[in-house]
Parts: C-alpha cells; sequence; structure tokens
C-alpha cells in the first residue's frame, strides 16, 4: 500500500530514487512527505482489514468488541463482568466462558457438553452420570408420625426419615486419576473451587451435583499415620497390604448443594 514500493502508483524510478537515498544519506524525508498523501488511505486500508479478524483488536488492547458480543450470549453484560472478573470474584479466567460461548448459550445444556468443556480444560477424563441416586433427609415436620394427617397410605405416608430422590443430581466422575491429580480436587484446592463454579454456572441453580474423582490402582497409597502421615479420612486414605495393587472399592464423593448466592 502507497504511492511508492511493489504495490505503488507511482513510477519505478521513485521507488529506486528512495532507496537510494536511504542507503547512502539515511535520509528518508521524501519517503516520509509521500506518506502524508497515503497515510489516510493505508489507515483505512488497516481498519477494514482487522475489523473481521478480532483477534487482533483483542492482542492489541486485552479485549475486543467480538469478546464482548461472545460474553453477552453467555449472560455476562457489563456489570456482571466487573463484578465477577474485575473484583476477583470468580476463580476462573473471562476468556474461558468467551471461548465456550457457543456451549454455554445453546439450548438445553445437555451432559455431553459438559464433559467436553470439563476434559479439554482440566485435560483430564470426565464422565456425566444423569440422575444421581442419593437419599435427602425429611424435616420432622415432614416424616409420617400417627396422630396427624400427613399420613395417607399411597400418597404421603413415608416409612422412615429420608427418601431415595433420583431427580435433582448428577454426577461427575473424574477418572482414573493419578494420585497427585486426585489431591487437586480435594476440597478447599484451586482446581475444585474451578470446578464447582464451572459446573455450577452450567447447569445452574436446578440441580445439585457430586464430584467423585476415582484414583488409579496403582495409585493408592499406603496410609502412613503421624505429623508426616497421608491420611485424610473420607477424602484421602484406604487400608492395602504392601506390594499389592487393588483398586478402590471406594472413593471420595464431594455433595455440591445450591447454595442460592453462587451462578
Amino acid at each position: 500500500m502507497g504511492l511508492v514500493g511493489p504495490s505503488g502508483v507511482l513510477p519505478r524510478p521513485y521507488t529506486e530514487l528512495l532507496i537510494d537515498r536511504h542507503i547512502q544519506y539515511r535520509d528518508d524525508a521524501a519517503h516520509a512527505f509521500l506518506d502524508i498523501f497515503s497515510h489516510r488511505m493505508t489507515s483505512l486500508f488497516y481498519e477494514a482489514w482487522q475489523k473481521y479478524k478480532f483477534y487482533i483488536e483483542y492482542e492489541r488492547s486485552g479485549t475486543s468488541n467480538f469478546d464482548r458480543y461472545l460474553l453477552n450470549l453467555v449472560g455476562f453484560g457489563p456489570e456482571a463482568l466487573k463484578r465477577k472478573f474485575d473484583q476477583g470474584e470468580s476463580p476462573l479466567r473471562r476468556e474461558l466462558f468467551s471461548y465456550f460461548s457457543g456451549m454455554f448459550a445453546q439450548k438445553p445444556r445437555n451432559a455431553l457438553n459438559l464433559e467436553v468443556m470439563l476434559s479439554f480444560y482440566f485435560s483430564l477424563p470426565f464422565k456425566i452420570q444423569q440422575f444421581a441416586g442419593r437419599w435427602l433427609k425429611l424435616d420432622s415436620g415432614q416424616c409420617t408420625q400417627l396422630g396427624r394427617k400427613n399420613a395417607v397410605l399411597g400418597q404421603s405416608a413415608v416409612a422412615g426419615n429420608r427418601v431415595w430422590d433420583y431427580q435433582s443430581c448428577v454426577r461427575i466422575e473424574m477418572g482414573p486419576l493419578e494420585l497427585a491429580d486426585y489431591q487437586r480436587f480435594q476440597p478447599g484446592t484451586k482446581d475444585y473451587q474451578k470446578l464447582v463454579e464451572l459446573v455450577r454456572f452450567y447447569i445452574g441453580a436446578e440441580l445439585d451435583f457430586q464430584i467423585a474423582p476415582k484414583l488409579k490402582r496403582e495409585a493408592v497409597p499406603v496410609a502412613r499415620l503421624g505429623r508426616q502421615g497421608n491420611v485424610s479420612l473420607g477424602w484421602l486414605g484406604w487400608l492395602k497390604r504392601p506390594g499389592v495393587d487393588v483398586e478402590p472399592s471406594r472413593c471420595a464423593v464431594f455433595h455440591i448443594p445450591f447454595d442460592g448466592v453462587s451462578l
């Protein structure tokens, strides 16, 4: 682009003259003078070129209009963006939601997209088990009691103080994992917080979910007691015989109910 150069509109001797003056005298005054006339055209051409290449604006300023459009599809307006990311409320990066905006915007949201998203982000195998059964404890006022009207056979009578529910919970199964990866997703760790927030944002407030990491057979550690021990009851610790690799019959399952706040 411009008046001189390989694509210039002026005859070639002008280009050769400018090159000669630059090489012999380090004189670029004539070149700068000619650029005055082509500057506006070159600037407009550049703006037209980068208009549909959103990554150019993003690399230059760290954000772009296209990026904001993608986040609007997800549900992040200006105020939500400022509150969630600029003020540090979220352990996740803003770019994650832009990258997966197509999956977040797709309705209805499904288990396969969630599997793909988690596997890609954490570089680990994930599987979503839908309709994960669990026991729900009943309040004392909901339990069947003699002499009250809440004990109608076939309608509201319940034997016991808990009921089996399989329609309000999904289970996020991970693994089999190495020991280091298993420890990454213990409650309180950064990856655990990222996983909880990402899954909660995707499935919404309607469902509870469980995180069920599974350890590889050969990665099961020998339990050691003491100050330098590696046993966390209910999370990390199995009884095993030295020299024998046995697949753990059960690993930790972390229940994540909706707290009524985070989305």
